[in-house]
């Protein structure tokens, strides 16, 4: 299913993301910058950092919407780090976007 995409926008390889094995805040991910309905019915804040969706790692926008859009309209599950701790988070916006800005989080 995402063999396209791990060529064209993973070239180091899709990888799964493990919420039990991951312990140290992140390195990369996504940040949304502004906070709608939408990302407030479920939580999703602006001091989130988004490493994941739909069990795969998002280290780029681009990352995270590829792999978002691969499933029109079919609910998913964001790993989140928020408060010193990873949490998933289900979600199921209109259109699987929640119509808000996405940045790159980058601690390096």
């Amino acid at each position: 299913m995402y063999s396209k995409l791990e060529k064209e926008i993973f070239p180091a390889g899709l990888k799964k993301v493990d919420l039990t094995a991951l312990k140290e805040p992140p390195k990369f991910g996504i940040k949304i910058t502004e906070e709608n309905s939408a990302t407030q019915t479920i939580g999703l804040t602006r001091r989130d950092v988004v490493v994941g969706i739909r069990g795969y790692y998002t280290p780029t926008v681009v990352a995270y919407t590829a792999i978002r859009d691969s499933e029109p309209n079919t609910p998913y599950v964001l790993c989140v780090w928020r408060n010193n701790r990873y949490m998933e988070i289900t979600a199921s916006p209109r259109n699987n976007t929640f119509g808000v800005g996405l940045d790159e989080y980058n601690q390096e």
